[in-house]
C-alpha cells in the first residue's frame, strides 16, 4: 500500500503517517475528526434509537463529515444537509475512515 495522495491542488503529496494509520479504522461517531470523511459502516442501540438515527440518513455505506462539535453535541453532514446529534446518539453510530 502506498502513502501517496492527492493535496488539495490535485498534486501528489506524501501521506503523514497519522492518516495513515488512520484508513481503515473504526470508530464511534463521537471520536471522528472535524472535516474527514467517514462511512457509516453499523448504527447499533434499541430498535428506535436505529429507526431514529436512519431516518436521519446514518445508514451503513453512508459518507458523513463532521463539521463540529460544541457541548457533546456534533453536526454532522449527511446527505448535503447538516444535522445534529447529541453524544449519546453519536456513540452509537460506528463510522471507517
Amino acid at each position: 500500500m502506498s502513502n501517496m495522495e492527492l493535496n488539495a491542488d490535485g498534486m501528489v503529496g506524501q501521506a503523514t503517517n497519522a492518516q495513515v494509520k488512520m484508513q481503515g479504522m473504526r470508530i464511534p461517531l463521537n471520536r471522528a475528526e472535524k472535516n474527514t470523511e467517514y462511512t457509516v459502516e453499523k448504527v447499533s442501540g434499541k430498535d428506535e434509537t436505529k429507526k431514529h438515527l436512519n431516518d436521519l440518513g446514518f445508514v451503513t455505506g453512508e459518507k458523513i463529515m463532521v463539521t463540529s462539535a460544541l457541548d457533546g453535541n456534533i453536526i454532522v453532514t449527511v446527505k448535503g444537509v447538516k444535522i445534529a446529534v447529541g453524544e449519546d446518539l453519536a456513540k452509537r453510530v460506528t463510522v471507517i475512515c
